[in-house]
Formats: structure tokens, C-alpha cells, sequence
């Protein structure tokens, strides 16, 4: 997959991509879950978690509720909501590329 980063050229911009790429897979799953969810529950996908929230889940990959925490968009109500069906699909996606001892 390419990606085009306005303004980043040169090594500093393929290690950009590059990056983008690794966390991708992860982002599309997690697009995915939320997705199905807001879908169960009759609600706009972007209720749950915007893009830019899922984003920076993919890039961090918290496992915790503390780490969870630490993202932006969200709070204790997202928390409780969330946490355990967003942060198994981590874990999984951790254990397939053998990010997690």
C-alpha cells in the first residue's frame, strides 16, 4: 500500500509510509469492529470512535485501561463502553504479529 504524505520526502518520508502501512491492518480491523458495533446498535460509527481516535489506537495499541485512557477521544464512559471488545481485538492482532510475549 502507498501512501502520499504532503510535505515528507526522502528517507524521512518512506519511513513515514512505512509506518502508516504497519498500522493499517490494524486500523482497518478496528474500523471494522466499530463499525459492526454501531451497526448492532443502530448508531453512527463515528459516536463510538472517530477515525482519527482509531488511529491513534492502531499506532499505540494500548492493552491497558490506562493506556486507553491516554488517547484522545477517550474518556471513562468510552472506556467502560469499549475497552474489552476494542482492546481483545489487540491483544489478537499483537499475538498474530508476535508483538506480545
Amino acid at each position: 500500500m502507498v501512501y502520499i504524505i504532503a510535505g515528507a520526502s526522502g528517507v524521512l518520508g518512506s519511513a513515514i509510509a512505512e509506518d502508516l502501512s504497519k498500522n493499517n491492518e490494524l486500523f482497518l480491523i478496528l474500523k471494522k469492529a466499530r463499525q459492526e458495533i454501531a451497526s448492532k446498535n443502530k448508531i453512527p460509527a463515528y459516536i463510538i470512535f472517530h477515525d482519527s481516535t482509531l488511529q491513534e489506537i492502531s499506532e499505540l495499541m494500548p492493552t491497558s485501561k490506562n493506556e486507553f485512557l491516554s488517547i484522545n477521544g477517550i474518556g471513562e464512559s468510552k472506556l467502560e463502553k469499549y475497552y474489552d471488545i476494542f482492546s481483545t481485538y489487540i491483544i489478537d492482532y499483537k499475538i498474530s504479529k508476535k508483538l506480545l510475549n
